[in-house]
């Protein structure tokens, strides 16, 4: 008796088994790429016009230089708009802030972030993100970022 392997309809099983999960593979990458990035959460009314404008505009670079925020948005409760404290010439930084959901299996526990409340701040000019708490920098660039104390200063280019 021969290889049961080698016999034609095993092998049209195998390569069907094959194609399947490779087309599933494609349409999960394409469904991901397809996706639309999440709009700017709405924002409360006493939020600054100067403030408002300039994070309307930097929404889409936030995404661009955060791609863990538009990958687990739907893991994260926006809860304001938080003015920080002046920089050294005077001028507010706008914060977007967001609870980390507790409960949610789509973040990697590696990163820590479950039930943090993430500050994702606009700088005066509108020309970097600012990023406090290692485990919101994780989440914000979706890999594991070790403790340094340090914020994480990104270009909004």
């Amino acid at each position: 008796m021969g290889n049961s392997w080698q016999s034609p309809k095993a092998r049209k099983l195998v390569w069907g088994a094959f194609a399947f999960l490779v087309a599933a593979v494609l349409l999960v990458q394409v469904a991901e790429l397809t996706r639309k990035p999440p709009a700017l959460p709405q924002l409360a009314e006493n939020v600054p016009s100067e403030a408002r404008e300039r994070l309307t505009q930097a929404w889409p670079k936030i995404l661009a230089a955060c791609p863990g925020l538009g990958k687990y948005y739907d893991a994260l409760t926006f809860e304001q708009v938080q003015m920080a404290f002046p920089d050294a010439t005077g001028a507010y930084h706008a914060n977007l802030v967001f609870l980390v959901n507790k409960e949610t299996p789509i973040i990697p526990s590696r990163y820590g972030a479950f039930g943090n409340r993430c500050f994702f701040g606009v700088s005066s000019n509108g020309q970097s993100l600012i990023v406090p708490k290692s485990a919101c920098q994780s989440l914000c660039l979706d890999k594991a970022v070790a403790h340094s104390g340090n914020d994480l200063h990104l270009p909004l280019n």
